[in-house]
């Protein structure tokens, strides 16, 4: 089934009301860090992989990963851009009911403690997720990705709290691959996602790690990689939605049109196509974004925190879209629950910007975000090949 595409721009929303975000095994460990190089990806259910790099396929698995090419050093050879097409789901790969949140299998990965400040020991950890794959999978078709952050509280459980995404109920797609990201246990910022220290955080890494299983297991479509995130998972998709924007291989370091001078740190292959974010925020900290991304956000007005950091979120993506001071005008207006949305007109056609406002306070406003957001990423997705 190939992803449809519409021309349409960067819209916001905004609803009143006010709550705390809401809070499932983890697979077999990690391959050890190569000398010099980070840590082998591990399989889902097997034994640790060797050192130097690579992590060997699990005594007891069937997936082993190689490592991610590390900054200094020799790491594992890369995986193949796209090497999980043609290949059948994992033999573990949970089945998956339509509508519902079973589906999900759980993978870990050892974090290295690399970030773009250096390394940082107390940041080296394992960091778990979770992979949905539609019921139809074809090993031949590529799939959009969606990466979906939790809210803060609880641990290996966003596989049932994060947004379900694929609930056609809701006005979600089956026909993707979800992927949803589990809280860190090493309490770099409470129970929440390291979102607070700026080029010191783990999750610049946590990207690469994670697409790099994800890209070598599934076929994945990645022009077409997406992050949706609530509360803490929203600042997470601003952060990513900032630094893996544009053209790994030439960001833009900043400066709308310009030309990179070295590839990014982490996941230089990939890139996102667009973010989407529910109540969260944008760190003031942040490392310079690398190019153009479509966004969508969906704002509290009640929520004081989120007013200011969302803006700030808003005000960098139309500066780096290219179309500061750019007039509003409504999104989809007639979709119930759309209503509150505006779309920057003068954006990009394919990166487009849109803003919604709601009146409730720091609600994962789901019943608006899911079809929002399905709909945003359909009329933005690049053609599958």
């Amino acid at each position: 089934m190939k992803m449809r595409r519409f021309a349409f721009t960067l819209v916001a929303l905004s609803v009143v009301g006010c709550g705390r975000s809401h809070p499932l095994s983890v697979g077999g460990p990690a391959g050890a860090a190569g000398a010099g190089g980070p840590a082998g990806a591990v399989d889902a259910t097997g034994a640790a992989g060797s050192a130097n790099g690579a992590g060997s396929t699990g005594s007891a698995g069937n997936i082993g990963i190689v490592g991610v090419a590390g900054g200094t050093g020799d790491a594992g050879a890369p995986v193949p851009v796209g090497a999980g097409c043609g290949k059948p789901l994992p033999l573990n790969q949970v089945p998956t009911s339509p509508g519902a949140p079973t589906g999900y299998t759980h993978y870990t990965v050892m974090g290295t403690g690399a970030t773009l400040a250096g390394p940082l020991p107390s940041k080296v950890g394992p960091r778990t997720f979770w992979v949905r794959v539609p019921v139809d999978y074809d090993r031949n078709h590529r799939y959009r990705v969606v990466y979906i952050g939790q809210g803060c509280g609880g641990y290996e459980v966003a596989n049932t709290v994060a947004m379900q995404m694929f609930s056609q109920q809701q006005g979600g797609n089956e026909e993707a691959i979800y992927v949803a990201l589990d809280i860190p246990r090493d309490m770099a910022n409470q129970d929440c996602y390291d979102n607070r220290d700026g080029p010191s955080s783990q999750e610049w890494e946590a990207f690469e790690l994670f697409h790099t299983v994800v890209d070598a297991n599934y076929c994945v479509d990645n022009d077409n990689v997406f992050v949706a995130g609530y509360s803490t998972g929203g600042w997470l998709a601003n952060m990513w939605g900032c630094y893996f924007a544009g053209d790994g291989a030439h960001p833009a370091n900043g400066t709308p049109g310009g030309a990179g001078v070295s590839p990014r740190r982490f996941a230089p292959r990939y890139h996102l196509r667009g973010q989407a974010v529910v109540n969260g925020g944008e760190p003031d900290n942040n490392p310079p974004c690398n190019g153009p991304v479509a966004a969508i956000w969906i704002h509290d007005t009640s929520d004081a925190n989120a007013v200011a950091v969302d803006s700030a979120a808003l005000a960098r993506t139309l500066r780096m879209n290219g179309c500061e001071g750019s007039p509003t005008a409504p999104w989809h207006p007639e979709i119930p629950g759309l209503s509150v949305c505006q779309q920057y007109t003068a954006c990009p056609e394919s990166y487009p910007v849109v803003f919604c406002e709601t009146n409730y306070c720091h609600s994962d406003d789901h019943e608006v975000a899911i079809p929002a957001f399905t709909l945003f990423y359909d009329q933005v997705s690049v053609p599958s090949p």
